[in-house]
């Protein structure tokens, strides 16, 4: 199959002079991860998607990164200089061309002219449909799974995801069991202030040491706002065994409209994560 078969052909297309805030209302309306940047004829100078918009915002930076998200533009967070493909490439070309530049999406021009986009969705959906009996969970899935405990503070987490260069991570509680997913984008777009309820209230205990080999006795310290991870994630992500098709992982993250699905072994055991990019991985290597 080529580009032309599996690409998306309705583009949302955006200025390099809008506003981050208009861009961010976009992604939400259309349920899309990035946009095409246009100039004055409608030609494609580059791409901005949502974590662009997260990194730039969950980190300190230049002055204009403090700046409200409705006084920067599309062109101070857009991936310029992108590439381009044409409609008659074959998938497999493009599986190696997305990883071999760490792209997530790729506009698609003919004679000129801007005529779709192709993601790592689209490219999911292509496996999910062509990919049967190919691989095995087991054989496509990221084995060093990161994760965060759900009561890491939201500052942990972050550092966490900038320190691995990730877009995503498991977070765990009790005998690392997966209770939620959470992910750049949702860092700066989920609504974490209640309305009406403002920033959880935590309350902490801290043990006081115990007294000749004593049983340590709880004190309770204050209570205080703190966001955490549990307050930022999808809660209750769905998982996949390992020993599955690979083919049934990329239909639930189609159909669920996720990016990730954790891992469990026999066991139910977390062993690992699979992604969109390890189904482009799996299309590079095995079709």
């Amino acid at each position: 199959m080529k580009v032309a078969d599996i690409m998306t052909d309705e583009i949302v297309i955006v200025k390099p002079t809008e506003p981050l805030a208009h861009i961010r209302k976009l992604l939400l309306k259309h349920e899309i991860s990035r946009l095409v940047v246009v100039d004055d004829m409608f030609n494609p100078i580059g791409i901005i998607s949502k974590h662009d918009i997260a990194r730039a915002t969950s980190k300190g930076g230049p002055p204009w990164r403090r700046r409200p998200i409705d006084r920067i533009p599309a062109q101070r967070l857009m991936t310029s200089n992108i590439k381009t493909i044409d409609l008659d490439l074959p998938v497999k070309e493009v599986a190696q061309i997305m990883l071999s530049n760490k792209l997530g999406g790729l506009p698609v021009i003919e004679d000129n002219k801007l005529v779709g986009i192709i993601t790592k969705t689209d490219m999911t959906r292509f496996y999910a449909e062509n990919g049967k009996s190919k691989a095995k969970i087991v054989d496509l899935m990221t084995n060093n799974v990161i994760t965060v405990n759900n009561l890491h503070s939201l500052s942990h987490v972050i550092k966490t995801l900038n320190k691995h260069k990730i877009a995503r991570l498991v977070v765990v509680g009790g005998v690392n069991q997966p209770v939620g997913i959470l992910t750049l984008s949702d860092l700066s777009f989920a609504f974490l202030e209640r309305p009406t309820e403002g920033i959880p209230i935590k309350k902490v205990q801290y043990t006081r040491k115990a007294e000749h080999a004593g049983r340590p006795i709880f004190r309770h310290v204050k209570s205080f706002a703190l966001l955490t991870a549990e307050d930022a994630m999808t809660p209750n992500p769905i998982t996949i065994n390992e020993a599955q098709d690979a083919v049934e992982g990329a239909d639930i993250m189609i159909k669920r409209g996720i990016s990730g699905l954790p891992v469990l072994n026999e066991n139910d055991e977390l062993v690992g994560i699979i992604t969109k990019t390890d189904f482009v991985k799996g299309i590079a290597t095995l079709f």
